[in-house]
């Protein structure tokens, strides 16, 4: 272990700059800095979201969170201010609103233009960013695509000098790679100063985490998840005197471990949190199935939050969110779903939770303590300096959470655990992902299992972003059937992803991807393929869609007709990737 976390290694720097100067760099900045009181605040009359959901917390209210974020802003504004009447036609509020920003957002403002785009809401100026805070009266929550990112420091005061008082996205930081970007060094050093900047401001700024953008979908044990929100908490909280709130739910499909997760959160980072989030990977094809999805999680949380009066919103997902970007209409009926759901069931919650969830709660929480202290004290005795947040942040992100988990876990050494270790608590994205390979792999014709065997593919796989759900899904199903894989990396570029599969003569590329980036990706990876050259086979998979130039609505559309043009072949399954793979002639010798 000594070898592979030396501090030498990890942090070649000869010189790293001090976080202790990085803070006092974002304190002067702060300085400059005048915050307004943005609509939420005046019509609300708190001086901040912090305050109003300490409020509503104590009276035990639910609040709601939506997502917007069409690539218009005055699009984005008119939509918001639309759903937020429809939902209060029928008696329902919307309390936050999470602004979706591109991707492209993440770079310094110089070096936007030409970037790959995303589906997402693009800011060109501090007007644009008070625009979208003033839209409704629910406070703007600047999630994603802020502080965790080499424009942290820009974006983080667009955002204050738009009143926005809960800005994010701490995560993101950990796991997320802007295409094309690999100074990490510069993105520590201007999140510990944007999170300076909002720890400086005269109002409590809450600092978002979304565990489900970090290491929370790529541990295996529940318990290294608590221990990393304690270690982002020590981070904000001691070391930077900040706020820190955390959101979870993507990807916590079991509603007792959903539970129990929250109370063991609740105890562990007072708050108060951001949202709870939907449990996105259970939405399939079927709406009306989808929607026993969202009546499920949601009054899992709904109790959940009558236990642990956490300070979280509620986040009703639509139910066709699987499929597409949602509209104005699917994103109103799943608040005005969630609020009458809150409504009709609140007599039926009971103050205490079930003992099986509270033992569980224990379970985890002793096991994210142990992770928490394991991380500190490893790092401390391989001299890293603790208590440097720039130090801290640098390393844990360079270290990773698989070599976290294997290295400092909680649980027992196992050679057949995930990362080497059992699991305290297993994480649900971890049994979702066993039980739909186990159930893709069983429904599969003897005649395409012949097939395999007989190509012997080799098949490199990668992702686009940092969205891994379907690569790790696409992973355990070619394990199962033996067939070669090769780790084509996440959140990798192109050009990179062509050297990686070259260098192992990959057979295939396949691709998973997410919002708006499937064409410009295929495109690049395509340009790359020299003629007469390496020219693997390249398959596509997850949201294929783009938002088209000169739109004016911001949605985006599907473009699987169109990456066929460049030769990758999108596949709506794995299935439909194997059944392709398999039918080829020529075996190898």
């Amino acid at each position: 272990m000594s070898a592979e976390f030396s501090r030498d290694r990890v942090l070649p720097e000869i010189d790293l700059i001090s976080g202790v100067d990085l803070i006092r760099r974002g304190h002067a900045r702060a300085a400059d800095i005048v915050m307004p009181q943005a609509r939420f605040q005046r019509e609300r009359e708190v001086a901040s979201e912090s305050a109003f959901k300490r409020a509503m917390a104590g009276e035990l209210k639910p609040m709601f969170h939506a997502q917007a974020g069409w690539r218009d802003p005055e699009v984005t504004a008119d939509n918001m201010a639309e759903i937020s009447r429809r939902v209060a036609d029928v008696g329902g509020r919307i309390d936050r609103y999470g602004i979706c920003l591109d991707w492209s957002m993440g770079y310094p403002p110089g070096q936007r233009e030409g970037r790959n785009r995303g589906t997402g809401l693009v800011l060109r100026s501090d007007d644009d960013f008070r625009l979208v805070a003033e839209a409704t009266d629910a406070a703007a929550h600047f999630g994603d695509f802020v502080i965790g990112m080499p424009a942290a420091v820009e974006n983080t005061e667009a955002a204050l000098k738009a009143g926005a008082t809960s800005i994010g996205n701490l995560g993101q930081y950990f796991t997320f790679r802007l295409p094309d970007w690999d100074d990490d060094a510069l993105i520590a050093r201007a999140t510990v100063e944007a999170m300076a900047m909002c720890a400086a401001q005269p109002v409590d700024i809450i600092i978002h985490s979304n565990l489900d953008d970090g290491f929370a979908a790529r541990f295996s044990d529940l318990a290294c998840t608590l221990g990393a929100a304690l270690i982002e908490r020590y981070i904000v909280e001691h070391l930077i005197g900040g706020h820190i709130g955390h959101c979870y739910g993507h990807t916590f499909s079991g509603l007792r471990e959903r539970q129990a997760f929250h109370l063991a959160l609740a105890e562990a980072s007072p708050g108060p949190g951001t949202m709870i989030y939907g449990n996105t990977t259970r939405f399939a094809e079927d709406d009306a199935a989808n929607y026993a999805v969202l009546a499920g999680y949601l009054g899992a949380d709904l109790a959940a939050l009558r236990w642990a009066p956490s300070g979280h919103a509620l986040t009703p997902i639509p139910v066709t969110e699987a499929r597409r970007i949602p509209s104005v209409d699917e994103i109103a009926d799943a608040q005005i779903f969630a609020a009458t759901l809150a409504e009709r069931t609140s007599e039926l919650l009971s103050d205490n939770p079930p003992e099986s969830v509270r033992a569980l709660a224990d379970e985890i929480a002793a096991g994210g303590r142990k992770f928490f202290d394991n991380v500190m004290n490893g790092l401390g005795e391989l001299g890293y300096a603790t208590d440097d947040a720039y130090e801290m942040l640098l390393a844990i992100r360079r270290i990773g959470a698989p070599a976290l988990e294997r290295a400092f876990g909680p649980g027992e050494m196992d050679s057949g655990g995930y990362y080497g270790r059992a699991p305290v608590v297993v994480s649900s994205v971890v049994n979702e992902i066993a039980d739909q390979a186990d159930s893709i792999v069983t429904g599969l014709d003897p005649s395409l299992l012949d097939g395999l065997k007989r190509r012997r593919p080799k098949i490199c796989i990668a992702t686009t972003d940092v969205h891994e759900y379907g690569k790790r899904l696409v992973e355990q199903v070619l394990s199962k059937l033996d067939v070669d894989v090769v780790d084509g990396g996440i959140g990798v570029d192109a050009d990179d992803l062509l050297k990686t599969a070259e260098a192992a003569s990959a057979d295939v590329i396949a691709i998973s991807t997410y919002n708006g980036v499937a064409a410009d990706f295929v495109r690049d990876l395509a340009g790359e393929m020299r003629p007469g050259g390496y020219h693997p086979q390249v398959f596509i998979g997850g949201r294929l869609n783009a938002v088209p130039d000169g739109t004016n609505t911001g949605l985006p559309v599907d473009v699987a007709n169109s990456l066929s043009e460049t030769g990758a072949i999108p596949c709506a399954r794995i299935e439909d990737m194997l059944e392709i793979i398999a039918n080829q002639d020529g075996g190898k010798s």
